[in-house]
């Protein structure tokens, strides 16, 4: 059937992309500003072989400046965020950052990639970009000196302290949703 044809295809994916439950809705809460950034904390990890990020935290950024629709990052910016870092994520690495510009769509440009090199330019290191207005949303992963959209994403939720292994509630795919019959990763201890 289709549906298993897409858990395949999802199964044999490159570059996976889980975020956390509580982090999403946290990005798509509503919030009045028209244009806002996170940085993504978390981990990242091989799973058969094949890279997998996992988003388990978001810092918004408050005081971010826009030039135009590209977010300005600068020492004072990033002192913030390293302030934070320390406070709340001691034990993870900054996996990407999140950009939420309202009814612009998903415009990708030239800059936001600029961008993406300067700060985020670590080899495992995503950009996420919603229009939450439109509720369009799209990983973008950085590879061969390029952004490139990715197909799909999962949530998942945590499970609970003595069941270790997260389990994915849903599959948010560029074309529709598919919903999956809970599956449990194989956690490794870190």
């Amino acid at each position: 059937s289709n549906f298993n044809k897409k858990i395949n295809e999802l199964k044999s994916e490159e570059n996976k992309i889980y975020i956390e439950n509580m982090a999403y809705n946290k990005i798509k809460e509503d919030a009045y500003q028209e244009k806002r950034v996170f940085v993504l904390m978390g981990h990242t990890e091989r799973m058969e072989g094949k890279y997998v990020t996992f988003i388990e935290g978001i810092i918004p950024v408050r005081e971010m400046e826009f030039q135009g629709n590209t977010p300005r990052w600068n020492n004072s910016t990033w002192s913030e965020i390293f302030r934070e870092v320390r406070r709340l994520y001691e034990d993870m690495i900054i996996v990407g950052w999140a950009v939420d510009r309202k009814g612009m769509s998903l415009q990708w440009s030239p800059e936001l990639e600029r961008v993406h090199r300067e700060h985020f330019g670590g080899v495992h290191q995503v950009l996420f970009l919603l229009d939450t207005i439109e509720q369009e949303e799209m990983f973008y992963i950085y590879k061969e000196n390029k952004l490139i959209s990715k197909d799909g994403f999962y949530i998942y939720h945590r499970a609970r302290k003595k069941e270790n292994s997260p389990i994915i509630n849903e599959i948010r795919k560029k074309e529709s949703e598919v919903k999956v019959e809970v599956e449990f990763l194989e956690e490794k201890p870190r």
